[in-house]
């Protein structure tokens, strides 16, 4: 079609002249069409060899770009990537990463669901995500989940407030304190009021939220005293509140998990690698003790 004759094609394609004949009888014997016409010593197509070149070129262009494509998906420059992940992370660590994510890979599709704690997890167990990012009191089951870094239950008080002078806020200095809180049917929520329990020390008057960004917000507005995970105020350098251990320690992972019964995909490794540099590099400017873990 290019060239108008065997000699040509035969050179063009870098095959001897008999494979290109041959490949011309064969394909006149398979689609029963003559395809060209012998006239001064050149080859002119057939009116049907030209409309079945025209689909030929479609068919050829498409696998052009489904070849582009692989070549996309392996340099990581195309795809979909769903998160699911808390709420407060949503806002507070996450957009962090994925200013950084998608400086590197611009046509990647990225969906973030933010969810409470449960539905996190449920999402990642049935593999309608590709990972999630969340944190617990204990491990995961039926996920394949890593250790990011791991810190512990931090009391936010106000700057004015008669705490502000102790280093380490205990169950018994929050006996005539407002304790704003998870509900006590939470995993949060029951350890500290299992903790009280164990330091015989009768929980005080409770604001129950049922996030993080609510009870820090109640905080500022000096509703009370806050007993929280501290990863919402991870990379915050200034607060209008203070940030106190709390002791007894409540231990916090935070995990990236991926679903278990599926091949893992290329770009959720590349996030999680991307959320762990996030979190060393921010470590030092946290204002709560935070222990990045291997």
């Amino acid at each position: 079609m290019r060239t108008g004759s065997v000699t040509g094609a035969a050179r063009l394609l870098h095959i001897s002249q008999p494979a290109v004949s041959k490949a011309l009888r064969q394909l006149k014997l398979e689609t029963g069409i003559p395809l060209f016409n012998h006239a001064n010593g050149r080859l002119y197509p057939s009116a049907e060899a030209e409309a079945l070149d025209i689909r030929a070129q479609e068919i050829i262009g498409r696998f052009d770009c489904l070849d582009y494509f692989v070549t996309e998906l392996r340099d990581l420059h195309a795809g979909r990537l769903h998160i699911a992940t808390l709420s407060t992370l949503a806002t507070t660590i996450i957009p962090g990463i994925i200013s950084k994510f998608h400086r590197d890979h611009a046509k990647v599709q990225v969906e973030i669901s933010a969810l409470p704690s449960q539905q996190v997890v449920e999402l990642v167990r049935e593999g309608k995500v590709d990972l999630a990012f969340f944190h617990t009191l204990r491990e995961v089951t039926k996920v394949d989940s890593e250790e990011i870094c791991g810190s512990e239950l931090v009391c936010l008080i106000r700057k004015d407030s008669a705490l502000a002078e102790k280093e380490i806020i205990t169950p018994v200095d929050l006996v005539n304190e407002t304790i704003v809180t998870f509900n006590f049917d939470t995993s949060i929520g029951w350890i500290i009021k299992e903790t009280f329990r164990q330091q015989q020390v009768q929980v005080a008057e409770t604001l129950f939220v049922n996030q993080t960004s609510t009870a820090i917000a109640m905080v500022s507005a000096g509703v009370g005293v806050g007993l929280i995970d501290p990863f919402p105020l991870f990379g915050k350098s200034t607060l209008d509140f203070l940030v106190r251990p709390f002791s007894p320690s409540i231990s916090l992972v935070a995990r990236v998990a991926f679903p278990a019964m599926q091949p893992e995909s290329l770009l959720a490794r590349k996030f999680s690698m991307l959320l762990k540099e996030f979190c060393r590099d921010h470590q030092a400017s946290s204002p709560f003790p935070i222990h990045i873990l291997p």
